[in-house]
């Protein structure tokens, strides 16, 4: 894989939650852009290693959400946050997704590892489309597996001016996919939520991940260099 992009510029932060309290099912964007997230379900805030203050999901209808794409999806952005579970989930589990009206544009999941319990893999899918016929690119760090339990800082960057995606895992590129040959972009431009704790599949809302912590998240409208990733 080729070094990381050194950019000496300040990245446009597009939101970022603190999580240090939930006021009328609403925790705040503590960036300009008023990008606050509304909280459903089986949430909670705590106290939590990473700021003040995490929200803790319970699994089953648990989420959080914006009321629109912070992000356009199609050109160069950062998606990043740190991810602590205190249970194994049975099958794949989504940290958080940019849905359209059908389908994620972007998803974030965490894999459970054959024959490895406690361990798992993080994947960054990637959809063409919001409709039936949907195209889905995925990226994987299945050498970089994460043991639950602990706290662990992800980040997704997609570099449009490279047409490259790469996956970072507590600071270290994981994975790149090279889009270089592609003539459109991987992803369609999302119109609906920035979600946490659940995908949307066909039109479905699911893969809510139990007891999983989630701390310090951070959205960018540029691709962030690895140095800038866990600030």
């Amino acid at each position: 894989m080729s070094p990381p992009v050194e950019n000496n510029s300040t990245p446009f932060v597009a939101a970022r939650w603190n999580f240090e309290g939930v006021l009328d099912g609403i925790t705040p964007d503590s960036s300009e852009n008023e990008n606050h997230l509304t909280v459903a379900g089986g949430v909670s805030q705590e106290f939590g290693w990473v700021d003040m203050g995490v929200l803790a999901f319970n699994g089953v209808d648990g989420h959080a959400s914006t009321d629109s794409v912070p992000i356009d999806t199609t050109v160069g952005f950062t998606l990043a946050g740190w991810f602590r579970s205190h249970e194994m989930p049975g099958e794949f589990v989504t940290a958080f997704g940019v849905t359209g009206e059908r389908e994620s544009a972007v998803t974030l999941r965490f894999l459970p590892c054959p024959g490895q319990y406690g361990w798992g893999e993080w994947e960054v899918s990637l959809t063409d489309s919001d409709g039936e016929d949907a195209v889905v690119t995925r990226l994987s760090a299945s050498e970089f597996p994460s043991e639950v339990g602990y706290w662990v800082h992800v980040a997704v960057v997609y570099d449009r001016s490279a047409r490259a995606l790469r996956l970072y895992v507590n600071g270290e590129r994981t994975a790149e996919l090279d889009f270089a040959s592609t003539p459109f972009p991987p992803t369609f431009r999302a119109n609906g939520s920035f979600q946490v704790g659940r995908s949307l599949n066909n039109g479905e809302r699911g893969e809510c991940w139990p007891g999983t912590r989630w701390g310090r998240p951070k959205i960018f409208r540029d691709e962030v260099s690895r140095q800038g990733l866990v600030r």
